[in-house]
């Protein structure tokens, strides 16, 4: 599927792969981690992310692109998706119960830094 940025969403979308190793390096997954994805768009992180046994939930606004993410992630039992504008979605029903993850997710995401004041929680290494 070829999918064009949409400006209105501020999409951009990663291809190097040297930039994307980069970045999974920089969040340096664990199994135990929680990872709250804010605009995978074509989930250029999203698998490398996953390859660290931790659990993903990928906040996706498009539409389009949130139905490529179901395709192509319905084998991946420690993703999900929620199809829905970061700004409405309440990050602190993110937290896991579960023992198997950290408790308060960690967020990443070009969107990150534009939206700030919304993820006022979020941890940082």
């Amino acid at each position: 599927m070829t999918h064009r940025a949409r400006k209105r969403f501020g999409q951009n979308f990663l291809h190097d792969p040297g930039v994307i190793q980069r970045i999974v390096q920089a969040v340096a997954p664990r199994p135990q981690d929680h990872i709250v994805e804010i605009g995978p768009g074509q989930a250029a992180i999203t698998r490398p992310l996953l390859a660290s046994g931790c659990r993903l939930t990928a906040i996706e606004i498009d539409r389009d692109l949130a139905a490529l993410l179901r395709s192509k992630m319905a084998d991946e039992a420690r993703f999900r998706l929620i199809e829905q504008d970061v700004l409405t979605v309440d990050l602190d029903a993110l937290q896991v119960v579960d023992r198997q993850c950290r408790a308060r997710p960690l967020v990443v995401g070009a969107q990150v830094w534009k939206q700030q004041r919304v993820l006022p929680r979020a941890r940082r290494r």
